[in-house]
């Protein structure tokens, strides 16, 4: 089974191909770059109330974006579903989920997201380490805004889908 997932994005969306429960390519672009799927699971920005985070619009954004990527994935023949960001990954922070998320995948998963990311396992891992522990220490995430975040939502969403959907 050919899955992909889609962390969408106003500039580039992030997007994770996986065959059965292997990543077999992940990457960042304005569109889809496969041929076929069967199943897509795009998250779907939501507004939380009382978060007070940014500019609410933005998500209107995001949505649309969402809506173009589910339409673009079902004409090359998926079977797209969305997901909010509380279903999939609940409330925690993108440092501690993103060190889950690097928990659950393999040493080949690990080596393909590092590459398009442009950087090493090694790179990544330490990053996502450094980030919770700033995170830790301050109570907020920052210094995290690098082209892996995007791409270890899109991984996380597929591990979702593969656990969550039964593929």
């Amino acid at each position: 089974m050919k899955i992909v997932a889609c962390d969408p994005g106003v500039k580039e969306s992030a997007f994770a191909h996986f065959e059965g429960r292997r990543l077999v390519k992940c990457y960042s672009a304005k569109s889809v770059k496969i041929r076929a799927a069967d199943f897509a699971l795009i998250e779907m920005p939501r507004v939380y109330p009382g978060n007070g985070k940014g500019d609410p619009n933005h998500l209107v954004d995001l949505a649309a974006v969402a809506g173009g990527v589910q339409k673009e994935l079902e004409m090359k023949g998926a079977r797209a579903e969305y997901v909010h960001p509380q279903k999939w990954k609940g409330h925690l922070k993108k440092p501690p989920h993103h060190a889950r998320v690097w928990l659950q995948m393999s040493d080949q998963d690990r080596e393909i997201l590092a590459r398009a990311a442009g950087y090493t396992p090694r790179e990544v891992k330490e990053k996502i380490h450094a980030a919770c522990m700033r995170l830790a220490h301050s109570g907020r995430v920052s210094g995290y805004s690098w082209k892996a975040h995007n791409l270890l939502d899109a991984v996380g969403l597929g591990l979702y889908a593969i656990r969550h959907f039964d593929l």
